[in-house]
């Protein structure tokens, strides 16, 4: 599972760096840093280091007291 995640990842940095050169090249005053794949999934590392969090919508969390998926 990891891998596949991983490779989205690097087809979703591919695509996002396209977009910032783009955007570059078509005259944005903007500054764009390019991101890179290093950054990206040290960001997916650290985030699937963490534990998970549980907020919902407030629309959403009716639906799992409702159906009694809550903790209760």
């Amino acid at each position: 599972m990891y891998s596949l995640i991983v490779e989205r990842l690097e087809r979703h940095v591919l695509s996002e760096r396209q977009v910032a050169m783009i955007a570059k090249l078509g005259g944005s005053k903007q500054r764009r840093e390019l991101p890179t794949f290093e950054q990206e999934k040290a960001k997916l590392d650290r985030l699937l280091g963490t534990e998970p969090r549980r907020t919902y919508s407030p629309e959403q969390q009716a639906m799992i007291d409702a159906l009694g998926l809550g903790k209760g």
